[in-house]
């Protein structure tokens, strides 16, 4: 039972603590939000070391800024994946418990009704007829 609640934990941490910090990272952009920018932020990188631009250092400070976010979003929307996968899994293998719960107790009961069925077979006569028919001649005095 300590399993499941700590699985739950989890699921809570994914949903409520991780899932609340990427949204409010970044300005609530996603890793795919990101990657125009730094794309961008590159080439005038690109651009501004060729021409020996001044803002150079500027542009580096703001696309190591972005990537570091793209980043932080990536590894975060990942953990959170995988705990919320982790919980699902989980999920399945409670149902499969309660399934193999079922089947072990029907088995028990086809037992039982199997032994009684040998004991009434061992005690009952060989003659004695099972769900006979009447006969005709009782059905007439009937």
């Amino acid at each position: 039972m300590e399993g499941i609640s700590v699985l739950q934990g989890r699921d809570r941490q994914a949903n409520e603590f991780i899932g609340l910090h990427l949204t409010s990272m970044a300005g609530g952009r996603t890793y795919a939000d990101l990657g125009e920018p730094q794309t961008e932020l590159r080439a005038k990188v690109e651009q501004a070391t060729k021409t020996n631009d001044p803002a150079l250092a500027d542009l580096q400070k703001q696309l190591a800024e972005v990537s570091g976010q793209r980043d932080t979003v990536f590894k975060g929307e990942t953990l959170r994946g995988l705990l919320l996968t982790s919980y699902g899994f989980s999920e399945f293998g409670r149902k499969a418990e309660q399934a193999a719960l079922v089947t072990f107790v029907g088995a028990g009961l086809l037992l039982l009704l199997s032994i009684a069925g040998l004991v009434h077979a061992f005690r009952t006569p060989a003659t004695a007829a099972f769900a006979a028919p009447e006969r005709a001649k009782d059905r007439a005095t009937a």
